[in-house]
């Protein structure tokens, strides 16, 4: 049995494939990760990459359900080896830009927003009404985009 343990190197970081709007779930953005290579010792190794999940994501716990915010989000990737007992995790980071939500006058059930104005939503409190009610919604089919 092979003891030795190989520093990795990850020489291609994955993308994060997707477009991505604030108030999208966190979860669109892990189910978007793709690619990526590994090597160790020379020869490129078999491993899985995935966001750190002890990184915080707006100082909180990254859990199921968070609403992403408009910006640029750089995210913690650590490849896992699949022979762990050789090979040592690594890590790398990526950026993705998560585009900006402004809703035009009324939505599509028929409900008014609060002005005729748009009201861009990252400047909105995440605890505002439109907020949490655009939460509840399957907000992508009711609103219109600019």
């Amino acid at each position: 049995m092979d003891t030795r343990v190989f520093q990795t190197t990850i020489v291609t970081p994955p993308t994060v494939e997707g477009t991505f709007y604030a108030l999208d779930r966190y979860e669109t953005l892990t189910s978007g990760l793709k690619g990526g290579k590994a090597m160790a010792n020379g020869q490129e190794i078999e491993g899985t990459f995935e966001f750190d999940e002890d990184e915080l994501l707006y100082g909180d716990t990254a859990y199921p359900g968070i609403g992403l915010k408009y910006g640029q989000l750089t995210r913690t990737v650590v490849f896992k080896p699949t022979n762990s007992r050789n090979y040592t995790t690594a890590a790398c980071t990526v950026t993705v830009e998560v585009l900006k939500v402004t809703l035009t006058g009324a939505l599509m059930d028929g409900s008014r927003s609060r002005s005729s104005e748009s009201i861009p939503i990252s400047r909105t409190s995440p605890t505002s009404p439109l907020v949490r009610r655009l939460n509840n919604l399957d907000w992508r089919k009711r609103v219109r985009w600019t």
